[in-house]
């Protein structure tokens, strides 16, 4: 190849373009003198295929396939001399230089052709072989046709056939029903917190009698199901869609379902949480309440976050400053044992325990005598005054560096004692539907809560048969 082409003034170039000329090792990296042109549009036919023919490209033509200036005369170039960073070939530019003489076409060595030559070689003999072994099969069926002259023989013989008489089942004709997966009582609490089979059965039973549900809505989903689903979603918080697969329906009437069981749930379920007699609370102390066996309640209160809400009331109502998110807040009620006797309705997250309690008129629940057990937060010393009900709290530093030994064994005592409301909450926040409560069952807080708190009553005993006074 000729050393003469057009060069220019170096221009360095990061990109790293090759020629495309058989033979010509120019880059765009290492050669900055050097410009690189794309070959014509398919609209210039006479061009395109001059340029192709003098490279003798022996290949398609692509888009990417670029070419240097070493094969153009510096004529070819509109204004050479200037002083310029690009360079614009002139429309009539063919190139002329440095032509290579052989093709960009793969070159054939003589091992290669000695290959090809044997390869064909070997087939003309595999070809050869077929062809005896058909003249041998030919002959043998003439000796059977002169052995047997009445014996019909077909040129092809038929070779024993087998075929798969396994029995197909179409995808369509099994239908997977999630009930069949929880086998056990053990897969039915994990998935539902529903202890048993029995108790599901009592729940479908109760359903039934409500008929608020009409029969033909329980031919397309049963009773059962729109149980399992409901709690499923409680329990797991799985998608609408997740659910949509496991029952096989659409995801708005899995919404619809939930919704719609949720209400009656938490009319069935609604005698569980009742207000204990002061009889019952006396035969059932724990051990931990013998210094407080006048306690007819310990109250507290949970708060469940909540997604962003879209109006600004919303967000100001229920943004907690203590938790520093969005949440709703409720107050539980437990006697001693360990038992919900009372919840409220749902509050935001701004709102103050002494408000949650004044409002819930739970003060009027109690008679002379009894007594309340809470934390700091529940500034209500006025109002169990004025009610004639003895307040167990933890004592207040106030103005005081440290407690008094009194004090300190009262706040252990309390401690020991409220302990148990928590293992409550702890227990209701098992449900990941509290984890951060969707804005699709927003409509039914109340309703959720209510039948998650009559489920946590329906449990095991936070309390062992043993921690009573005998």
């Amino acid at each position: 190849m000729e050393n003469s082409g057009a060069k220019f003034s170096p221009r360095p170039n990061k990109s790293n373009q090759f020629c495309s000329v058989f033979g010509c090792n120019s880059r765009s990296r290492k050669n900055p003198e050097l410009r690189f042109h794309s070959f014509p549009n398919e609209c210039e036919h006479t061009r395109r295929a001059q340029w192709e023919h003098n490279l003798i490209i022996g290949k398609k033509l692509t888009k990417y396939m670029i070419l240097c200036s070493l094969h153009f005369n510096r004529e070819d170039y509109i204004l050479p001399d200037t002083h310029s960073t690009k360079r614009y070939l002139k429309k009539t530019a063919v190139p002329t230089c440095n032509l290579p003489t052989l093709s960009t076409c793969k070159v054939i060595s003589s091992k290669e052709k000695e290959q090809n030559n044997s390869r064909l070689l070997r087939f003309a003999k595999r070809a050869n072989c077929q062809l005896k072994f058909e003249d041998c099969e030919n002959d043998d069926i003439n000796i059977i046709h002169e052995t047997l002259p009445n014996t019909p023989v077909d040129k092809h013989f038929d070779l024993p056939t087998t075929s798969d008489v396994s029995v197909q089942v179409n995808s369509g004709d099994i239908k997977l029903n999630i009930l069949t997966l929880m086998n056990t009582e053990q897969k039915l609490s994990t998935l539902t917190d529903i202890s048993s089979y029995q108790f599901l059965d009592s729940l479908v039973e109760s359903m039934q009698l409500t008929n608020l549900v009409s029969s033909r809505n329980q031919n397309i989903i049963s009773l059962k199901e729109r149980i399992v689903m409901t709690f499923m979603k409680l329990k797991q918080n799985m998608s609408y869609s997740v659910l949509a697969i496991f029952f096989d329906c659409s995801n708005d009437k899995c919404k619809r379902i939930i919704l719609n069981t949720i209400d009656i749930l938490s009319l069935i379920l609604k005698p569980i949480i009742s207000w204990p007699f002061r009889t019952e609370i006396k035969c059932n102390i724990p051990t931990c309440f013998r210094k407080f066996s006048d306690t007819r309640i310990v109250i507290d209160c949970i708060e469940i976050p909540l997604m962003k809400p879209k109006n600004l009331t919303g967000s100001l109502i229920s943004y907690s400053q203590y938790k520093s998110t969005y949440t709703a807040k409720f107050m539980t009620d437990i006697t001693p044992g360990g038992t919900l006797s009372f919840i409220t309705p749902a509050y935001g997250g701004r709102t103050s325990d002494k408000f949650i309690f004044e409002n819930s008129k739970l003060i009027d629940k109690l008679e002379n005598g009894d007594a309340i057990m809470c934390d700091k937060g529940f500034l209500i010393d006025n109002i169990c005054a004025q009610g004639h009900i003895k307040l167990y709290r933890p004592p207040f530093l106030k103005r005081n560096k440290q407690l008094s030994k009194d004090e300190s064994l009262m706040n252990v005592d309390i401690a020991s004692a409220r302990v148990n409301i928590k293992k409550v909450n702890q227990r209701i926040k098992i449900f990941n539907v509290f984890q951060k409560y969707p804005s699709s069952l927003l409509s039914r807080l109340d309703a959720s809560f209510t039948v998650i708190c009559e489920i946590v009553n329906l449990s095991h005993p936070i309390l062992a048969n043993d921690k009573f006074v005998t």
